[in-house]
C-alpha cells in the first residue's frame, strides 16, 4: 500500500525550500541526508539517494541483458514475469 502525505511550501528568494517536519519525520530524513531533485514533467520529485541506490542494484541483479520497459520503468524481465 502505498502512503501519501503533502503539505504546502514556498520556494524562498535563494531557491531553497523546507521540507515540513511532518514529511521529514514520515519520510524518516535526518539533517544531512542526501536527497536526489528530479522532473518529471511538470513536477520536482525529491527521492532519498539510498532508495535509488537500492533501485538500480535490484534492477541490474538480473544482469542489463534481461531489461526491459515496463510502464515507464525499467525492470528486468524474469522479475517482472517476462
Amino acid at each position: 500500500m502505498t502512503t501519501t502525505a503533502h503539505d504546502e511550501v514556498q520556494l524562498g528568494a535563494q531557491g531553497r525550500l523546507v521540507i515540513p517536519a511532518k514529511l521529514r519525520k514520515a519520510l524518516g530524513l535526518k539533517p544531512g541526508d542526501r536527497l536526489i531533485a528530479r522532473q518529471e514533467d511538470d513536477r520536482l520529485v525529491l527521492e532519498k539517494a539510498g532508495a535509488i541506490e537500492r533501485r538500480l542494484r535490484a534492477l541490474f541483479a538480473c544482469g542489463w541483458r534481461n531489461l526491459t520497459s515496463v510502464r515507464k520503468t525499467a525492470t528486468c524481465q524474469p522479475c517482472a514475469g517476462g
